[in-house]
């Protein structure tokens, strides 16, 4: 009994049986990708939510929503106790605020909000870095500034939507691989169908 040959795109059969094992895993492909592409649905939806929420805390963290108070977080140094008790009274002095924020050869509160205000332009006052440090005498490590407040809300509504956890250095990168992407889908002229 003879053999014969079958060629189906390319693929050159010399039994039958190769044939149907061949078509066999074609349809297995053909089967996967239908559930993997539902999958992908579903999952894309969840990652346009993703980048919706992303896109909103990045326009958030963006805006002007920056403070007197988080500037100073950004730049407060120590302090002379000289100078501290120039623009506080001497019963505001806590051993915290003497810990955190007070040292012989530290940078005076005068001359800390001009370097402040020559950065923001906020009108920094040395009695503001005072009311500062008062407010937060445990050191600016334990003050939440607006953008790290913003990013709490974003973690936590993604946490509860994904069950993902994200940190400020995931969203920005996370971030800038959407605007490449967007871009490149934007520049491009080619359409994949």
């Amino acid at each position: 009994m003879a053999t014969r040959q079958m060629s189906i795109n390319k693929h050159n059969f010399k039994t039958e049986s190769e044939y149907f094992a061949f078509a066999k895993e074609v349809g297995k492909k053909i089967a996967y990708s239908k559930i993997r592409s539902k999958v992908l649905k579903l999952s894309a939806q969840k990652i346009r939510n993703a980048n919706i929420l992303i896109s909103d805390y990045f326009q958030m963290y963006n805006s002007e929503m920056y403070n007197k108070q988080d500037a100073i977080a950004d730049f407060i140094q120590k302090m002379p106790l000289k100078s501290f008790l120039r623009y506080s009274d001497k019963s505001h002095l806590t051993n915290k605020i003497e810990k955190n924020y007070i040292c012989d050869e530290g940078v005076e509160a005068d001359l800390q909000a001009k370097e402040m205000n020559e950065f923001y332009k906020m009108g920094i006052t040395p009695d503001d870095i005072v009311e500062f440090i008062q407010n937060n005498e445990k050191g600016v490590k334990h003050y939440t500034t607006t953008k790290e407040s913003i990013l709490e809300v974003i973690t936590e509504k993604f946490f509860n939507r994904y069950e993902i956890k994200i940190n400020l250095n995931f969203v920005e990168r996370y971030y800038a691989e959407f605007l490449q992407e967007k871009r490149e889908v934007e520049q491009s002229d080619d359409c994949p169908f």
